[in-house]
């Protein structure tokens, strides 16, 4: 069996995907950053001014650490405002982004919306992405862009248009001295040391499978659906509220908890906090069931039999607000919705 290897060129690696990023140097095992591709972002209204250069304009990109000890990543500076302006008059306005990048979309903060680059596992937003990508080498890998060749994924289903902005972007926002773009199947097979084989991919937002041979895509062969780990957490919430009448509070909304018996409803006092916006509930609630995900949910080693799964040993799982219960065939029941969405 062939294997794969080259020369060390120090290259970088960067795995954007609809969920969770992974960025690293090419050659060790494992990524050096990890983090969520959903990062927090604040609009407001700048007066649109005739821009005058200043040095200290340039600062608004960088990367720069919160109090709270966020990475606030500023959108372009829009300049100082201009001193012609007539008094009393009102001066056209634009929407402006503050971005805030941590390991868990940043802390809370009144208005802060939460959004990610991608969509059906190609890019949608690409202010977002282009963020990912400056904190990524800024902040977590401390390189600069420029001095390194890029190596980044694709989905085996990107288009040609899509591919083209993406090189525009590394090569004149970024610098980068070389660049090269690698479809996902192709990435999984050569990262198990094999050129060939059959590659099923289940991320966030939909699951793929392609065929790899020598190296290349078939894309003739991918077969693919829009449903992924994103609407199983979904899903999730939707059976709890359905069989339990239970909505998971997050942690930014519990100000003290108390104990209550297994499956009650939670004994908790919530912040009530004003300007919580409905992505950032969402998405909040969405890590809570990520979390349930991980710790609980298990597939059967054989097609699911309600008899079967009943017969397994039941596994306890509390939620950060006190709700807590004992899951004996619903934690096998649930991860079935991606094998049988009816």
């Amino acid at each position: 069996m062939h294997t794969y290897g080259g020369d060390e060129v120090n290259a970088l690696v960067l795995d954007v995907g609809s969920t969770y990023t992974r960025a690293g140097f090419a050659g060790e095992d494992l990524p050096k950053a990890y983090f969520p591709s959903r990062i927090g972002y604040i609009e407001t209204d700048v007066e649109i001014t005739e821009a005058v250069d200043d040095p200290s304009d340039s600062k608004a990109n960088v990367a720069s650490p919160a109090a709270d000890g966020d990475v606030v990543m500023g959108d372009a500076s829009p300049g100082k405002a201009s001193t012609d302006t007539p008094k009393g008059s009102r001066q056209p306005t634009r929407k402006e982004r503050q971005y805030y990048c941590d390991t868990e979309g940043g802390a809370w903060r009144p208005g802060m919306e939460i959004g990610g680059p991608m969509e059906d596992g190609v890019v949608k937003d690409w202010d977002i992405y282009e963020k990912i990508w400056e904190y990524a080498f800024k902040s977590r890998l401390r390189v600069r862009a420029e001095e390194h060749p890029v190596i980044v994924s694709e989905a085996a289903w990107n288009t040609s248009e899509l591919r083209a902005k993406l090189v525009e972007m590394a090569f004149e926002k970024f610098q980068c001295p070389a660049f090269y773009v690698c479809k996902t199947p192709v990435l999984a097979a050569f990262g198990t040391g094999r050129h060939t084989g059959l590659v099923v991919d289940v991320g966030g937002e939909s699951a793929s499978a392609c065929a790899v041979y020598e190296g290349y895509c078939l894309t003739k062969t991918l077969q693919r659906q829009s449903l992924g780990g994103e609407d199983l957490s979904s899903h999730i919430l939707d059976r709890l509220k359905a069989e339990f009448e239970y909505e998971p509070t997050p942690l930014f909304d519990i100000k003290s908890k108390g104990p209550v018996e297994i499956q009650q409803q939670p004994a908790v006092v919530r912040h009530n906090r004003a300007g919580v916006t409905d992505s950032y509930l969402s998405a909040m609630r969405h890590r809570l069931a990520f979390e349930f995900k991980e710790s609980a949910c298990e597939v059967l080693e054989r097609p699911y039999a309600r008899a079967y799964a009943e017969s397994k040993p039941p596994k306890p799982f509390e939620f950060p607000d006190g709700f807590n219960l004992s899951l004996g065939a619903l934690r096998y029941a649930l991860p079935e919705a991606l094998f049988n969405p009816k």
